[in-house]
């Protein structure tokens, strides 16, 4: 799908030709870019994310490669519908997502001059995103179970992220090991004042155990 982002830089020019000072002026252009685009057969359903108030998100691999749904807050949503709901072809702003509003200018804070790093950084960011069907998604890493803690004893909740390079510190669990995440967090609720336990909100559907990849650290 081919579509055209609008975004704003900064020239040097002569005013006129006997000048010899450069002047600054921020210019508009724009730059196209293309997204990739495959069929449901193509990018086979591995995990299925649920989360508290948001549609059940999709975990799709392609070419060796995972995405996710890309998803949205609809402040306007009716009674009984998710917060966050998954993006289609037709409801997606390609401008907003991956440039912003359409006046930003990238050389106010890089210094550089000219349109050639603002085009490679747009085209950058499209190369992450995929459409499947009518539905679009972006590269993710692998979705894990993580414990968070809330103030001295007070409360602790067991969620959904997604693995980075911080992800392997005691109380992050692989998509695998939902029993032994919840197991902890009933631990840590005995010492809570709060003892709520919101895991029914809170689960990874794994359909293809050979993409679970991530492994915590050993803790003594």
């Amino acid at each position: 799908m081919k579509q055209y982002i609008k975004f704003s830089y900064t020239e040097e020019y002569l005013p006129t030709p006997r000048c010899k000072k450069l002047r600054e002026r921020e210019v508009k252009s724009s730059t196209s870019i293309n997204i990739k685009e495959c069929s449901k057969e193509d990018a086979p359903l591995v995990m299925v994310v649920k989360s508290y108030d948001c549609e059940e998100c999709e975990i799709r691999v392609f070419k060796g490669k995972l995405y996710r749904n890309v998803q949205w807050r609809n402040m306007n949503r009716a009674d009984g519908d998710p917060i966050e709901q998954n993006e289609t072809i037709n409801t997606i702003n390609w401008q907003f997502i991956i440039w912003g509003n359409d006046y930003y200018n990238d050389s106010r804070w890089t210094g550089e001059r000219g349109d050639a790093t603002s085009k490679a950084n747009i085209k950058k960011r499209a190369s992450k995103y995929l459409i499947i069907g009518d539905m679009v998604f972006m590269r993710t890493t692998e979705p894990i179970y993580n414990i968070t803690c809330f103030g001295c004893n007070d409360s602790a909740g067991m969620f959904v992220d997604y693995a980075d390079k911080d992800s392997t510190y005691c109380y992050n669990y692989s998509a695998l090991q939902r029993e032994e995440c919840h197991e902890e967090l009933k631990r840590i609720l005995s010492y809570c004042r709060n003892k709520y336990d919101n895991s029914d909100s809170y689960d990874i559907k794994v359909l293809a155990p050979e993409y679970v990849k991530f492994k915590r650290a050993k803790h003594k």
